[in-house]
């Protein structure tokens, strides 16, 4: 019975966060100034955050994500939300960003977070002495390797996810992969950077 209750009240919430996601969309469409601040200002920083990590540039950020919303403001009578709207916002800058970048390889800053994951899913049980440094420091030194053994698809993915919270179907969404697809590469990203953190673990490469 509670379970029951329960998934009914998160069906409820779904329905709701889609209803609130439409009228945003129809409210920019129809040339809201107000609803299009509020898009604005809900999305821009982690927009920028995450053009950031592809081109290691503020003012270059800056302007990719300017001109998403530019364009956005622009076609508004014509804007299409098939996903979420953060998903959208996401898939747009992501492009704009790898244009701007004319495909060159991906770079990502998220060890902090994910080691933070990490530490939530070390099945080991065994916390880091954090008055140790040195031993902090060799354990920031292992995983930064390890990340830069994972190949570009693996950091794109788990960037997403931790370090801008977004769920696997939106992520998905954005690079147009199969939720389950998100779900593997995933798996299998942490699973390396555990084995990577492990006592003598040499690290493997993880590509597909």
């Amino acid at each position: 019975m509670w379970g029951l209750s329960a998934a009914n009240g998160a069906d409820e919430g779904r329905a709701g966060a889609a209803a609130d996601e439409r009228a945003i969309v129809a409210r920019v469409r129809s040339g809201e100034d107000a609803a299009f601040e509020e898009v604005f200002r809900t999305h821009y920083e982690g927009l920028f955050m995450f053009t950031y990590s592809y081109l290691r540039s503020r003012e270059a950020a800056r302007d990719v994500v300017h001109d998403v919303f530019l364009a956005l403001w622009t076609r508004r009578t014509s804007w299409d939300v098939r996903g979420s709207v953060r998903g959208y916002l996401y898939g747009a800058t992501r492009n704009r960003a790898l244009n701007a970048l004319k495909h060159e390889r991906v770079v990502r800053r998220w060890e902090g977070r994910a080691a933070q994951e990490l530490s939530r899913a070390d099945a080991s049980g065994t916390e880091t002495d954090e008055t140790d440094e040195a031993q902090a420091t060799a354990r920031a030194a292992a995983l930064a390797h390890a990340v830069s053994r994972l190949s570009e698809s693996h950091r794109r993915v788990l960037a997403l996810r931790t370090e801008h919270g977004l769920a696997y179907s939106e992520i998905a969404e954005i690079l147009g992969l199969s939720v389950r697809t998100v779900e593997t590469q995933i798996a299998r990203a942490m699973k390396a950077l555990r084995d990577a953190l492990q006592p003598g673990a040499a690290g493997t490469d993880v590509q597909r």
